[in-house]
């Protein structure tokens, strides 16, 4: 479980260093190289943080500890890098349609 910890933790701040980049690379528009180089990183790390949390949210709902109050919290972790995009998508469409 503790692995499942850290691997949560990491994939927060994946999530964190993803979206810095993705909104600092457009300082560097001009730049081709740079600019497509961190779209490419920035990306790579959001999509892997998307993933890494379906992935961490199955091994720690299907760990055999019974502590199901401290897998709960550990659960809700796991699942921020998917709630911020379904957040995301959600006031998007909300704004596109009100």
């Amino acid at each position: 479980m503790k692995r499942l910890k850290i691997m949560t933790i990491v994939n927060i701040i994946a999530l964190i260093i993803a979206s810095t980049v993705l909104r600092f690379s457009e300082i560097y528009r001009g730049q081709n190289p740079l600019y497509v180089t961190l779209k490419m990183v920035g990306w790579s790390l959001f999509f892997y943080s998307v993933l890494a949390s379906l992935i961490i949210t199955l091994f720690i709902v299907f760990d055999k500890s019974n502590l199901w109050d401290k897998k709960f919290l550990w659960i809700l972790f796991s699942l921020l890098p998917i709630l911020y995009v379904f957040t995301i998508i959600i006031l998007s469409v909300s704004s596109t349609y009100f």
